[in-house]
Order: structure tokens, then C-alpha cells, then sequence
């Protein structure tokens, strides 16, 4: 009796879900053949009058539903990854404030075709942090959308962000019709879609609540609702994130290295090692830029004060400044550049005017590297350039082939010493524990994940990452030629969970395997 009564339970949910896959793919069906008809519609129009010119409303109707595919296509693309669990974190550095702010304005021109009072509340200020973009973007997305979706005209919609005990907490609310209890329960499950009600908006595959769930998970985040029947619904969406505080302020303006702003110009070019030019005189920041943007990435600031900031944050390959500027000087910037352990190890040349003897050991002794006299030719500054940028390269490399690395040998300055010897004292300590990675690094060190992968690469030539790779199976090595310990036992002692791994990246390392080297 037990066992028909669970065979009919079975058969009955194996039902269910076949009619929650039928609906489902009807739903997908529906949903790419509305913005599939209204971008080929323009198009058809042009193959029967080939003269005849797309208007502006046209365009942004393509655009609008190509867009509307990308994400239905993106949607379904990380909920297979979900289930075959390779979807992970890709974290970068921003102004998630402002980030929120961006997302949030692309719905204002649908509040005002439909007549809604749209409010959104996000602090003033920069939240600079590493989180995951396109992430946070879907869910984001996929709250507001629902929001303006079961939002009659007339109706009101806010979104809110806050940030406070270490997590962003983020708030979608609507007036509309709201949900039954017994619907909330259901919400979040996939392919889920409440009938009785919502007629606002009629629509959607069911996926887009059920992908936030899933995402604020894998951000080790969670996603709640609220909501009574006829008084509208409220979604809040919250994750761990640890503000940078040592990242500058830019007056709201989040920088991109592939954007060029104001005062804040990186151009395009075909080697790796940027430039950053500090020079107040507009005409020359722009000679200087055009000369040398065929070959390198180029920062621009117009004062020391601006280039301080760039350098922190930007970490140049190189810097080349005048001494004499406004707010601050370049024997100013260059002497706090020197003694900032985030900077220190950039070469810098000195541009300037006075000629005179004094002026030359003033430049000198405030750190920099090279100096020039104007008027100087094009030929001259990249010579300078190369010299500089091929001693740090040797450097290097000659110290990326010792396996065993003295802070005094690889570094080129103090300041320098005194940051590997920091580095090295923390990865003494912590790398026996195996859950201990780059985001732990970057956070002993109190340095943004730009700052450390640039600085550890300019002084040792191995990023972050590897450093600690290495470091490890130079532990691991010691302890092989010392003790009798299993192999497996050394790679757990060393902070290795997977044995095939650490014996694949110990022979990488050494040319043997750890069991041949302990012979």
C-alpha cells in the first residue's frame, strides 16, 4: 500500500514537472518570437525599399529587443551553468553606489511612459569594492523588471541601497498587486509564474526570480520577499562586500582604464606597460601623450595632486612628471610616491625647466629615476624610457628564477624590502591554511586587488596568485628533502586540499614529481 501510494506520488510530480518543462519552453517560445518579429520588421521593410532609411525609433527598437534576447539567452546560458556548477565569481573593482545608480537609470524612461513615480535612494558618495558586474547587474535587473511589469500605470516603485555590518542591501518595493502567502512560497522556484492576478504583465519564462536566488547564493548573499494581495511587494537582495577604503576618492566618477574621461585619459596601444604623464601645461601633457600613445598606455594628469591619486590607484609602469605644477609639485609627488609602499617601486622621470645644477640633486633625491631638461627631444624621453622600463624587466627576471626570494635581494628600494619582508612574514603564517587565497592577501596587506597584482609583478614578476603558488611548493620542497612525510601529508601541510594538483604544479616548478624529489 506504502509503495503504490509512493509510485503515484511520483507519477503525479514526474507529471508536474513535465507540465512546468512544456510551459516552459512555450514561455521561451513566446518570449524570442515577440523581439525576433519586431527587429525583423524594420528589416523587412529595407529589403523591399533598399533606398529607404531606418528612422531613429527603428534603431532603438532593434536595439531595445536585441538587448531583451541577449539577456533571455544569458539567463538560461547561467542557469546551465548553475546546474553543472561551473558558474563562478568574476570579481572587479568599482563604484558599486554608482554602478547601482547606472542600472537603476535605465528604467526612468519606462517610469515615465507609464506614468510611474519611480524614487530611487543610493548614497551620495563612492563604495569603492570588488563584486561581481554582471551578477549583480541580472539581479538587479530582474527585480525592477518585475516591479514595472505587475506595476499598474500611475503606481509607485523605489529602489533603495544601504550598506551597513559588511553587506550591500539592496531593496526593490512596489505598490502593485502583490501576492497571495501561499504564492510566496513559490516564488523563487523555477519556472514559477503566478496566474491568478497578474494580468498587468502578461508574459515571462519563470526564470528570472529563480536565477536571483540562485545568484545571491553563489555571491553568498540572500533574496527575500514580502507581500500582501492589493498592497504591492517588496524584495530585498543583500551580499557580502568589503568596502577598499584605501582606494581614492573621485568625486563619484568611477574610473575605467579603457575609458577616456577628463583629466583621467588612458589611450589605446600595443605593449602592456602604461605611462602616466603629471604635467599641468595642457599643450605639452598633449604632446607628450600623442608621442608616446603608439606604444604605450597613457595616463594623463593636469597636477600633482591628480597624478598622486592615478598612481595609487592606476599603478603605471612608469611616470613622467614636470616639477613645477599647481597643488602640488613633482619633488613633492615624486618623494610621497617613493615612500608609499604601493608605489614605490615605479621609475620616474622628471621633467623641467631649470637647468641648474641644485635643481638636478633636489630631483634626484626626492626618488626620481632619470631627468630631463626642456627643451628635449622625442628620441631622448624614449630612450629614458626604455632604459628604465628594460632594467626593471631584468630585475625581474633574474629574480623570478630563484626559487628562494630575500626580500634585501629582490627589492630595489627599502621601502620595497620592507613590503616583501611584510609579504613574506604573512605567507609564513598563513599559508598552511588552505582556504587562505589572493582576496586574504589583499586583505593583510590592506591593498586593492589592482594594487597588489601590479606591485608583486613589477617587483618579482609573478602575480599574486603565483607568488603564493610558489611560496608554498618552496615549503613543500624543504620539507620533502627534510622529513620523512608522505607526499600527501606535505601537500596538506602546505596548504594543498588536491593532491594531483600540487604534484602537477610542484613537477611544473621543479621538473620532477614531489615523490622523485624527495628521493
Amino acid at each position: 500500500q506504502i509503495q503504490t501510494e509512493l509510485l503515484v506520488a511520483q507519477s503525479e510530480k514526474l507529471k508536474e514537472l513535465d507540465k512546468l518543462k512544456t510551459n516552459l519552453f512555450a514561455n521561451i517560445s513566446h518570449e524570442f518570437r515577440t523581439p525576433l518579429t519586431l527587429i525583423k520588421a524594420p528589416v523587412e521593410k529595407l529589403e523591399k525599399d533598399p533606398g529607404r532609411e531606418l528612422t531613429h525609433e527603428e534603431v532603438l527598437m532593434i536595439r531595445r529587443n536585441s538587448d531583451r534576447l541577449l539577456r533571455l539567452v544569458n539567463q538560461l546560458l547561467d542557469l546551465a551553468k548553475i546546474d553543472a556548477s561551473s558558474l563562478k565569481l568574476d570579481l572587479s573593482e568599482g563604484d558599486l553606489f554608482r554602478f547601482l545608480k547606472v542600472e537603476a537609470s535605465s528604467f526612468s524612461s519606462l517610469a515615465s511612459q507609464k506614468y510611474i513615480d519611480y524614487r530611487v535612494k543610493i548614497p551620495n558618495r563612492q563604495f569603492w569594492a570588488a563584486f561581481d558586474r554582471e551578477k549583480v547587474e541580472t539581479i538587479v535587473y530582474n527585480l525592477l523588471n518585475n516591479a514595472f511589469k505587475f506595476t499598474p500605470p500611475t503606481g509607485t516603485i523605489g529602489l533603495t541601497a544601504e550598506y551597513y555590518h559588511s553587506e550591500m542591501v539592496i531593496t526593490v518595493e512596489d505598490d502593485g498587486e502583490g501576492m497571495a502567502e501561499d504564492q510566496i512560497h513559490y516564488i523563487f522556484d523555477r519556472f514559477y509564474q503566478i496566474e491568478a492576478g497578474r494580468k498587468v504583465a502578461p508574459g515571462g519564462t519563470g526564470i528570472g526570480l529563480a536565477l536571483c536566488k540562485e545568484l545571491s547564493e553563489l555571491m553568498a548573499g540572500k533574496i527575500s520577499v514580502s507581500s500582501r494581495t492589493g498592497e504591492g511587494s517588496k524584495f530585498t537582495f543583500s551580499f557580502p562586500v568589503q568596502e577598499i577604503l584605501s582606494s581614492p576618492s573621485y568625486d563619484g566618477i568611477e574610473m575605467n582604464p579603457l575609458v577616456s574621461k577628463a583629466g583621467f585619459t588612458l589611450l589605446k596601444a600595443e605593449t602592456d606597460d602604461s605611462i602616466l604623464i603629471v604635467e599641468d601645461h595642457d599643450d605639452m601633457r598633449h604632446y607628450l601623450a600623442s608621442s608616446l600613445s603608439w606604444k604605450y598606455p597613457v595616463l594623463q594628469a593636469s597636477d600633482g595632486k591628480e597624478g598622486l591619486e592615478m598612481a595609487i590607484m592606476e599603478v603605471p609602469d612608469l611616470i613622467i612628471t614636470d616639477t613645477m605644477m599647481p597643488l602640488m609639485d613633482g619633488h613633492e609627488l615624486s618623494s610621497l610616491l617613493k615612500a608609499d609602499e604601493r608605489t614605490s617601486h615605479i621609475p620616474i622621470i622628471m621633467l623641467t625647466a631649470k637647468a641648474t645644477h641644485d635643481n638636478k640633486l633636489k630631483s634626484l633625491y626626492s626618488g626620481a629615476d632619470s631627468y630631463l631638461t626642456k627643451p628635449f627631444n622625442a628620441d631622448e624621453l624614449e630612450a629614458s624610457i626604455q632604459a628604465l622600463l628594460q632594467e626593471r624587466k631584468r630585475l625581474r627576471k633574474s629574480f623570478s628564477k630563484q626559487l628562494l626570494v630575500s626580500p634585501k635581494d629582490i627589492a630595489v628600494s627599502s621601502v620595497d624590502q620592507k613590503f616583501m619582508e611584510r609579504v613574506m612574514q604573512i605567507l609564513e603564517t598563513e599559508h598552511v591554511d588552505s582556504t587562505f587565497g589572493v582576496p586574504q592577501m589583499q586583505k593583510a596587506l590592506t591593498m586593492s586587488k589592482t594594487q597588489l597584482h601590479r606591485k608583486l609583478k613589477a617587483i618579482s614578476n609573478q602575480a599574486p596568485g603565483e607568488f603564493l603558488r610558489n611560496f608554498r611548493l618552496q615549503r613543500a620542497a624543504q620539507i620533502l628533502s627534510q622529513k620523512g612525510d608522505s607526499v600527501a601529508q606535505v601537500a596538506f601541510t602546505v596548504g594543498f586540499e588536491n593532491i594531483p594538483y600540487f604534484t602537477k604544479c610542484f613537477k611544473e616548478l621543479f621538473g620532477v614529481s614531489p615523490s622523485q624529489y624527495k628521493k
